[in-house]
């Protein structure tokens, strides 16, 4: 019997008894407290990447100001998605496979998004872009792991994911990832200093506009023609 099938017999066994048991709803109800309260703990830790997040951004506008390309990459392109074509996001900004690292040139900059502290694939594509010259970013877990990702880039954000990226447990099973808010809150503080390191140096990139406003259509598709020109 798994702890869920015991747990669920427990239930119905104190139920028929007439004693006072945690009904569905309020397990629930507490399962999306603690994971509000986890999420906004993590949120909070990440203060502490502030200036980190800053350098980063920095850094990577200082090679797409001098003409190279910003690129993403994550293993399973989850972030990837959210970094590519969405309201308020980069159009100067392309997509990268881990088959692709001959393709990083020595002037572009590569953003790495990572759960795990040292994984092959995101390692040797780190390490095939430095060779190459280009400038790397990591957001992942930065830890004292032979091999870490971290060490394998110029500049590494801590995204604090562990083992127990499961926030909560439910009748005995983890639940609820918080990887994906943390990598995604990081991904969008580098693009917003990624952006002010680019107006500082007097080449502020194009973002998307919503589709949802008006005449989003012809500002998106004359700030497309901007970017391709300028390669911004």
């Amino acid at each position: 019997m798994t702890r869920r099938e015991f747990s669920r017999l427990l239930t119905a066994t104190l139920a028929a008894a007439g004693a006072a048991g945690p009904t569905a709803r309020a397990q629930e109800a507490d399962a999306m407290q603690r994971y509000v309260r986890r999420i906004r703990h993590d949120l909070a830790r990440l203060r502490r990447e502030l200036r980190a997040i800053d350098r980063a951004g920095d850094l990577l506008a200082a090679r797409a100001s001098a003409g190279g390309r910003l690129l993403v990459y994550d293993l399973r392109g989850e972030y990837v998605a959210e970094a590519l074509g969405r309201a308020g996001g980069l159009m100067g900004i392309s997509r990268i496979g881990r088959e692709q690292a001959a393709m990083v040139g020595a002037h572009d900059a590569l953003l790495i998004v990572a759960d795990e502290p040292a994984n092959t694939a995101d390692l040797a594509l780190a390490h095939a872009a430095r060779n190459a010259g280009a400038l790397v970013v990591g957001i992942c877990p930065v830890r004292q792991t032979e091999g870490a990702l971290s060490g394998a880039c110029d500049a590494a954000i801590d995204n604090y994911v562990t083992d127990a990226d499961a926030a909560v447990v439910v009748d005995g099973q983890a639940m609820a990832p918080t990887s994906g808010v943390l990598n995604t809150a990081i991904l969008w503080a580098v693009t917003a200093a990624y952006i002010e390191g680019m107006e500082k140096r007097g080449k502020p990139p194009h973002v998307w506009m919503s589709i949802k406003r008006p005449g989003s259509k012809e500002f998106n598709d004359a700030a497309l023609a901007a970017t391709r020109e300028a390669g911004y």
